[in-house]
């Protein structure tokens, strides 16, 4: 499985970004980008340093797909989100 998913995109100073379900839409000083991902990526705009506060508290430091907390949880070999309920898809 690769981990780049999981990886922050920083956005820089003057860029704009909007997310509207799977339609991500990106505007900045060099133009505009609008795009629809893959329903299995969960696209969650956060503070910087969420994932690293959520790891501090003891959580995954991943994002919930359903809900978008940082909440999830250990749960056997999936993670569990503790919000909502929301799993990574294991049984």
């Amino acid at each position: 499985m690769s981990r780049i998913g999981k990886l922050p995109i920083p956005i820089p100073a003057g860029v704009k970004v909007q997310i509207q379900g799977r339609r991500v839409q990106v505007e900045g000083p060099k133009g505009k980008l609008a795009y629809e991902h893959n329903a299995q990526v969960a696209v969650v705009s956060a503070a910087p340093g969420a994932a690293f506060t959520a790891k501090l508290k003891g959580f995954e430091g991943d994002a919930c797909p359903e809900c978008g907390n940082f909440t999830m949880v250990r749960n056997g070999t999936c993670l569990k989100c503790t919000t909502c309920g929301g799993t990574t898809g294991c049984s």
